[in-house]
Formats: C-alpha cells, structure tokens, sequence
C-alpha cells in the first residue's frame, strides 16, 4: 500500500513521465543489500517484474522497464 501511494502521489506531480528505480528481488546481491540496510534500520523492499507490471496496471499506467543489473528501472507514463 505504501508503493501504491507513493506512485499516485507521484503521478499527481507529474506532467506526462516518471523513472522510478527499484531493486530487484532475485540477486546474488539482495541478502547482502538486506542486511546492511536492516542494520541501519532502513526498511527495503525487494520486486518482480511481475509484480510491478500487475501493480501499474491497476493503477492505470502505461510502462516499459529497464534492466540495470541490480536494480530495475520503470518508466511509467500517465
């Protein structure tokens, strides 16, 4: 709910496009990148493509995505 949010808060602020930046659930990097986040009390949440995809949707929004290794990036437009 929380991403939900963020994104239509987002998308209220926005003209046409927006990049958001997402990291990805299956990586040799993501057990790593929780715990150092987690000792410094800093929440993280990590994503499918699949999941993302049925999340813009529901929300109404056209998308494209980009791989960059451990991170994905979404370009989503109104």
């Amino acid at each position: 709910k929380v991403l939900e949010n963020l994104l239509l808060n987002i998308e209220k602020v926005t003209k046409k496009k927006f990049i958001v930046s997402f990291p990805k659930l299956f990586t040799f990097q993501t057990p790593i990148r929780k715990l150092w986040l987690y000792s410094r009390n800093c929440p993280v949440y990590f994503y499918t493509q699949h999941d993302l995809a049925k999340l813009f949707k529901r929300l109404g929004l056209r998308y494209k995505f980009k791989d960059c290794g451990v991170n994905m990036l979404a370009v989503l437009e109104k």
